[in-house]
């Protein structure tokens, strides 16, 4: 047979139709060959078995011709006689007409039977059991080979056809080998404790295989010898439930861990509740009432404590009816004229003088003059702004005291001649006493004592000292995070690149002071509340700036009541040599050195050149409590010091690249914080209820836990929440801790609100109530702050300026997008292109056309940041160009443009922010649109006088000279394109 034919598979339903049919063949022919000649089973009989049907029942059928006839050729088909009963002969036809029809079947299967049976196959003689038996035993083996139980290889032992006792042979060798392999395998598993292992079931290679695994892993056995080891303890224990979770939870091994730590910790947290009275009897209510009781006795002892010292010098106060130096007073305060000089009358009468008034407050030099030696000592001398001071100037003072403090900071600037010259006309580059010694080095030579004030209060933005904490005081000041405010708060950069320094002549840069003096009457006019001062690099610089605002307030004669509105804190302008101890809301730094008008950028800065002039840097950069902005023309990239400049000029470089990017150019290691479980559980809390929050707000030194961003102001806070985390736990005394942090907190803004941890274990629900309430509270409140700001900002405009002439109120208003809360969940350098070409191109659906700054301070201020650094700027630019290139928006120079707009529209923009609203982000189309209306409506009108109409347009109800001029170049440009000619000195529509 052919053993190896894919027909035992494929054609099993023929072969068994060919069985059955040769079986069957084969029984007829045995039955019947004895009775019937062979040459019968190729013989029609239908005509016989018809005629015997019809007539063979009839009792006068022997004289029916047919059926005689068909009696006889029946008989001359048998080899016996004739039946004579009817049944019988109809039998015999009956077997005739089945071996036939047998026949044909067979003969359509004769291919199928020659292809798979061969030499075994001899038509009518073909022995059909025995190779039914073989066809049955064949097929067998194919499915056991199709399975895989067997291999194919089989199919070529049986083409051999070797004798049936070799194979026998072979059955009772292979019997013996498995036996012998099967107790060999028992016996393994027996040494393993592996009695009931399933690989005894398995197939031989699978065995070989795992048996081929555990040899090559034979040196990990160990990690069973453990686990038998570990369950043995756990057992006994009586913690063998672990054991069955493992055998039963499919994802015992990713979780069981964390099930075990959690109902350990929650163990050991209720052993904790049920040990501690303290944590039993917690609660919220009860707590802070205790803390706000502490607070309270805290600030009255500190009164106390003035009072009683108030006390004890009333008790010590001198009598009346005393007599010696009580005398010579007296005698003094009789006289109307001829007093005592005062060195003489401290000489007299300086013990009852300073019995009377035990502290006094003098200056080195006033001590010198008026306290003669022999006169009196002090217990204490405290020395402020001891930078300032000589130690030649502080040694008397220092010889009259039993104890002396001496408070200043090095890094500030050190004693100088510069106020001893009355010509103010020398030059700053002459002044060489900057690096003289203060009384701080000397006391530091000494080895003193030393103890760092490290609490910073004055700047309530980090920006405003960031750069001097890590430039000067190696980031060991603790810098109490801002709130942020509806108005920009921290550093700002005004690059001013069309300005240049005249270093030959008048050693100014005029077009900077022009900006300053502008940027001051803008001030006066937007932020009337907030105190001003101005700082120049060089005496120079300061008086071109004082020249320039002169003039512009007789332009705007509206602003003076700025200038009179902060008697304590007036405005100054100063230079940098004047401003240690100055402190003002916002300071506007005008740098003056920088790029000259031959594009050259001389590295000389003034006082910053000298030695010490780092410290001048460090004053200068540190005298704003809101904002600082600082006016240049040049940027960081544009400074190139030498290896041997001086730091001053090095941080300087630094500080202006700070201004400009809002980070160090230098990345400094950060800071490494072990994650808070409790502050991540309130933070998904919050995100799941909707709202953005920021994680350890603030610097290095001191955070804020968590803080909830206003989604209307990103660039402010409305809640901060403390948790009793680890920056509770690490503070270094309760004062600290609930009341000083608070207070300085608080009085910088921030609305606060604490979260404790054992009221969270006990009632997350419910204390996530609370906080959501409080934060709704807060920012209903917020609002409701900002509405009367706006109203008295309002009042206040009103008041102080001239009406504002009437603009266009037809057209219709500037509508800047709203991003949604998703931009403020993580860095925006951290997105993919994609999504933020989204975002832009939302933005630019709603206000298309918009200028590139435009779109990328939307995505930053939904963001929640308050500079657009390079790695954001990139990752902007980088989107947009995603955004063009994917068809999301169009792009026309510095423009964006929907994908559907054709044709835009003037917008109103005097409801846009102070930086929003600039000419520079109105599109040359839109620009056109306004100079067409504008010349339509007058006929024909000279260019100038177009100026104003067309700035009325776009909301803005004042002029500047940069408007002016930028508005003239767009009608010189829209004559040009023939969007208006013009005729003679008028300009008309075509």
């Amino acid at each position: 047979m052919n053993l190896n034919d894919s027909a035992w598979l494929n054609n099993q339903a023929d072969i068994a139709e060919l069985l059955e049919t040769g079986i069957r063949l084969q029984e007829l022919h045995t039955q019947y060959d004895s009775l019937i000649i062979p040459e019968a089973w190729d013989y029609d009989v239908l005509e016989i078995r018809q005629n015997l049907i019809v007539h063979g029942s009839k009792w006068y059928k022997f004289l029916i011709g047919d059926y005689k006839n068909s009696v006889k050729k029946l008989s001359a088909l048998l080899t016996t006689a004739i039946p004579s009963d009817l049944n019988t002969k109809l039998e015999y036809v009956n077997a005739l007409m089945e071996g036939k029809r047998l026949t044909a079947t067979f003969q359509t299967f004769e291919p199928l039977a020659q292809r798979l049976f061969d030499v075994n196959y001899q038509k009518k003689r073909t022995d059909w059991m025995a190779v039914n038996k073989a066809v049955q035993y064949l097929q067998n083996v194919h499915l056991l080979i199709q399975n895989n139980v067997i291999s194919n290889t089989f199919l070529s032992f049986l083409n051999k056809n070797e004798k049936a006792d070799i194979a026998a042979d072979s059955l009772i060798d292979l019997e013996n080998a498995l036996e012998k392999q099967n107790i060999s395998l028992k016996s393994v598993l027996e040494k393993l404790d592996l009695k009931a292992n399933k690989i005894i079931d398995t197939s031989l290679i699978k065995q070989q295989s795992s048996l081929k695994q555990w040899l090559g892993k034979l040196p990990e056995i160990h990690q069973a010898v453990s686990w038998n080891v570990l369950k043995e303890n756990i057992e006994k224990e009586g913690a063998g439930y672990l054991i069955r979770a493992v055998y039963n939870w499919p994802d015992a091994v990713s979780h069981l861990k964390t099930a075990v730590q959690k109902t350990w910790y929650e163990y050991l947290i209720e052993q904790a509740m049920i040990n501690s009275s303290e944590l039993r009897k917690f609660e919220r209510s009860s707590h802070e009432e205790v803390i706000e009781k502490f607070k309270r006795l805290d600030v009255l002892n500190q009164f106390y404590n003035r009072a009683k010292v108030a006390l004890i010098h009333w008790e010590s106060l001198p009598k009346k009816e005393g007599g010696g130096q009580i005398n010579v007073l007296k005698s003094e305060f009789n006289r109307k004229a001829r007093h005592m000089p005062i060195r003489k009358l401290m000489q007299e009468a300086g013990l009852a003088i300073q019995a009377i008034k035990p502290v006094i407050m003098m200056s080195p030099m006033s001590i010198a003059n008026f306290l003669p030696p022999s006169s009196i000592d002090f217990d204490l001398v405290i020395f402020d702004e001891a930078s300032q001071v000589r130690p030649v100037d502080a040694l008397g003072a220092i010889l009259r005291g039993r104890q002396v403090v001496v408070v200043g900071d090095t890094k500030q600037m050190p004693p100088t001649s510069f106020f001893d010259k009355l010509n103010t006309d020398t030059e700053d580059e002459e002044n060489v006493t900057a690096d003289m010694q203060s009384i701080l080095g000397m006391f530091d030579a000494q080895g003193v004592p030393q103890r760092m004030l490290r609490w910073h209060y004055r700047s309530r933005h980090e920006s405003l000292i960031n750069l001097s904490n890590q430039e000067f005081y190696e980031n060991k000041l603790i810098i109490f995070p801002s709130p942020g405010s509806k108005n920009k708060m921290g550093l700002a950069f005004n690059h001013l690149p069309d300005t240049f320094y005249d270093k030959g002549k008048t050693r100014t840069n005029p077009k900077e002071a022009e900006r300053v003096a502008d940027a001051i009457i803008n001030h006066a006019l937007n932020n009337p509340k907030l105190s001003l001062g101005i700082i120049a690099f060089s005496t120079a610089q300061m008086q071109a700036i004082q020249n320039a605002l002169e003039i512009k307030r007789r332009k705007n004669p509206e602003v003076e009541s700025f200038f009179r509105s902060h008697p304590t804190e007036p405005l100054f302008i100063k230079n940098l040599e004047n401003v240690q101890g100055d402190e003002r809301d916002v300071i506007f730094i005008s740098i003056g050195y920088g790029r000259t008008e031959d594009g050259k950028v001389p590295m000389s800065f003034g006082p910053l050149n000298n030695e010490g002039g780092e410290r001048r840097l460090n004053v200068l950069i540190t005298r704003a409590k809101s904002r600082c902005e600082v006016f240049t023309n040049i940027t960081a990239s544009d400074m190139n010091p030498g290896p041997n400049a001086k730091f001053g000029i090095r941080a300087l470089k630094s500080f202006l690249y700070y201004a400009q990017h809002g980070k160090f150019e230098s990345d400094k290691e950060e800071i490494i914080t072990t994650p808070q479980p409790f502050e991540e559980i309130v933070v998904q809390s919050l995100r799941d209820n909707g709202y953005t929050v920021r994680e350890k707000v603030g610097s290095a030194g001191f955070y804020i836990d968590l803080a909830i961003v206003d989604k209307d102001n990103p660039g402010r806070y409305i809640l901060g929440i403390c948790c009793d985390g680890k920056s509770y736990e690490t503070a270094k005394s309760a004062r600290d801790r609930d009341r000083l942090r608070t207070i300085v907190l608080e009085g910088m803004g921030w609305k606060l609100f604490k979260v404790w941890s054992t009221d969270w274990f006990r009632n997350p629900e419910g204390e996530l109530r609370l906080l959501i309430e409080t934060i709704e509270n807060t920012k209903n409140q917020v609002e409701h702050n900002d509405a009367l700001e706006e109203e008295l900002m309002e009042e206040l405009k009103n008041l102080i300026r001239e009406e504002p002439e009437e603009i266009d109120n037809s057209l219709p208003r500037y509508t800047t997008a709203s991003l949604p809360l998703d931009v403020a969940h993580q860095e925006l350098h951290t997105y993919s292109p994609g999504k933020l070409a989204l975002w832009i191109q939302e933005v630019v659906k709603i206000e298309s056309p918009v200028h590139f700054e435009e779109m990328a301070r939307r995505i930053v201020d939904a963001n929640g940041i308050s500079k657009i650094g390079i790695r954001v700027r990139s990752a902007i630019v980088n989107s947009a160009d995603y955004a063009v290139k994917a068809g999301l928006i169009k792009q026309y120079n510095n423009f964006l443009w929907h994908i559907e707009d054709h044709i835009p529209v003037i917008r109103d923009r005097s409801s846009l922010s102070p930086n929003s609203r600039k000419l520079a982000y109105i599109s040359p189309q839109e620009m056109n649109l306004a100079i067409s209306k504008v010349v339509e409506n007058s006929i024909a009108i000279q260019p100038d006088n177009a100026v104003v109409l067309i700035s009325k347009l776009f909301g803005f109800s004042r002029v500047t000279e940069d408007m002016r001029n930028h508005i003239l170049k767009s009608i010189e440009d829209a004559i040009t394109s023939n969007v208006v000619i013009k005729d003679g000195k008028f300009i008309k529509l075509i």
